[in-house]
């Protein structure tokens, strides 16, 4: 939390781009921000913010509305065109406004995947990686044995600042983790920082 409220200084407006159950959202809204939470799914119970059930390419706000926006924890989607998600953000985003996209790469998605899976009694027996798409073999309660395969493609920084910029983004910075240290192939997420133009 302390990563966006150091980079949102100053920002009154925030959009949370897929905020789910609205952890960040609410914690930001809790410091007097104003936030809006956008997601596909029903609203959830509960909530200290705005929140707005529209898909991320189509978002039923004013133009130029938002000081910030911010899509956490890989809530865009990678296996569909993002170009239209990245327009209709600027088109939300006042000049100069903060946009943060945080993905995981792959092995923080393994963990995130396994913790998720254990945290629910579950033991995860193996795990194979082949042509982007991971298989596991699970086993819960009463050794009942589940294989479950899911893909995660691997974020690609030059794609990703290519297409911000055709959006109408410019790149700020781009950090490997919340600590705001330097991104590298190992690092355990994809975090980049844009201005809107």
């Amino acid at each position: 939390m302390e990563f966006l409220t150091t980079l949102f200084g100053g920002c009154q407006t925030i959009i949370d781009l897929g905020c789910g159950l609205g952890r960040h959202a609410c914690r930001l809204s809790a410091r007097g921000l104003t936030v809006i939470g956008v997601d596909a799914a029903p609203k959830p119970n509960g909530l200290n913010f705005r929140y707005v059930k529209s898909d991320l390419s189509q978002i039923p706000c004013e133009s130029e509305s938002a000081d910030a926006l911010y899509s956490m924890y890989s809530s865009l989607d990678y296996d569909r065109d993002i170009s239209k998600q990245l327009r209709e953000w600027s088109r939300i985003a006042k000049p100069k406004a903060i946009l943060v996209i945080d993905l995981a790469n792959r092995g923080s998605r393994l963990k995130l995947a396994r913790d998720s899976f254990e945290g629910g009694k579950g033991r995860m027996i193996s795990l194979r990686f082949r042509e982007r798409r991971y298989q596991c073999n699970l086993s819960r309660r009463w050794n009942v044995i589940s294989v479950h395969s899911f893909s995660y493609p691997e974020p690609r920084l030059p794609w990703m600042l290519t297409a911000l910029a055709e959006a109408g983004w410019h790149n700020q910075s781009v950090f490997g983790d919340f600590d705001f240290s330097a991104y590298t192939t190992k690092s355990p997420r994809l975090i980049v920082v844009a201005c809107r133009r």
